[in-house]
């Protein structure tokens, strides 16, 4: 004997709802996830990525460059975190820290050479990111690597720093006026 129209619509309704049971547990979980993921990488931004960043910019300061070490964390208006990173921005000798500055960092912070550890949260990874790019002289940047965060060890990180810091002083196409200064 068929089912009853009620039977089938109680059915349904069942179905539906262990369906909505079983997206919220597992958006949950994901979310859990995500959120353990950029605890543990804020922790290995703080004690591994962090001291190198210090150790290899006190190394470019003795030798008369600047540089800042920038930890910021974007987040949505429900106040879940989109991104976590850390990022060394340099600033090379031989351009004056004020044409950096004339470029309202905060409006484009792409004309600021740089090395960025990034949090890839629905990924679980690390991103490697530089930039060579310079107020008024152009250049180029990209991601350099993507790692697990069990990857992320002081040798790596130096690796991908050095790799990031020649990618910056490497820049073949400075030109210098009469006076010694680049144009």
């Amino acid at each position: 004997m068929p089912d009853s129209p009620k039977s089938s619509l109680e059915d349904v309704l069942d179905k539906y709802d262990q369906d909505i049971k079983r997206a919220q547990e597992a958006s949950l979980k994901a979310k859990t996830a995500e959120e353990t993921f950029l605890s543990e990488f804020r922790k290995v931004r703080k004690d591994v990525i962090r001291p190198i960043m210090e150790r290899i910019g006190s190394e470019l300061k003795r030798r008369g460059h600047g540089y800042e070490i920038l930890e910021p964390e974007r987040k949505e208006l429900e106040g879940k975190t989109l991104d976590v990173m850390i990022t060394m921005n340099v600033y090379p000798k031989d351009i004056p820290r004020a044409e950096f500055e004339k470029n309202e960092f905060e409006k484009h912070p792409e004309s600021v050479p740089h090395v960025a550890f990034s949090a890839v949260r629905y990924k679980r990874s690390v991103c490697v990111s530089s930039s060579n790019i310079m107020p008024g002289r152009g250049g180029s940047g990209g991601p350099s690597g993507e790692y697990d965060l069990s990857q992320v060890k002081p040798e790596l990180v130096e690796s991908e720093l050095v790799k990031g810091l020649t990618h910056i002083f490497s820049r073949t196409y400075r030109t210098f006026n009469r006076f010694g200064r680049p144009t």
